[in-house]
């Protein structure tokens, strides 16, 4: 294998055995920013929480946010999407991983209480 690889750019690692890199020649670029979340009609008053399978904490992690939402708004719609069963709802919301009424969560939900107050203020605010 470490032949097919190197043919194909990667490098053997000088510290460790058996392991082979690909050099990056060009500055890290973390996909598209012109690209943001605009608020969609049928996200109003409900919860979307996106997740990979890929992943493993994505969907337990979807689901603990879900919990939390619960606790501050008992009544919210909540839906979860699978992004690969569901790729036009996941590039509708631009990959944004959670909208509460409309509005981007950028708080990680381990910040339990910062996360709690960010959606509660998302769904006092008018779309």
């Amino acid at each position: 294998m470490s032949h097919f690889y190197s043919k194909r750019g990667f490098k053997a690692s000088p510290t460790e055995s058996n392991i082979m890199y690909q050099p990056i020649s060009e500055p890290y670029q973390a996909g598209p920013t012109s690209e943001e979340y605009e608020p969609l009609s049928e996200d109003r008053g409900r919860a979307v929480v996106l997740y990979s399978p890929v992943c493993e904490f994505s969907y337990p992690f979807a689901f603990r946010m879900s919990e939390l939402i619960k606790e501050v708004a008992p009544d919210v719609p909540i839906k979860l999407i699978n992004t690969w069963e569901s790729p036009e709802e996941s590039i509708e919301r631009k990959n944004c991983t959670i909208v509460v009424n409309g509005r981007p969560i950028k708080t990680f939900f381990m910040e339990r209480e910062k996360f709690q107050r960010e959606v509660k203020e998302a769904l006092e605010m008018p779309v």
